[in-house]
């Protein structure tokens, strides 16, 4: 399956919690692609 994630928040527990999201889909072996949208973009 493919999911594809957008993410337009400064608040840093959704972006957290889509990517919890988004890695299981990676693990399941689902292809998965993240576009991140916001003023600024912090790296983990």
């Amino acid at each position: 399956m493919k999911a594809l994630f957008i993410l337009s928040t400064n608040d840093g527990e959704t972006i957290f919690n889509a990517m919890r999201l988004a890695n299981v889909g990676v693990k399941k072996g689902d292809e998965v692609s993240i576009a991140m949208e916001a003023d600024k973009i912090f790296t983990f």
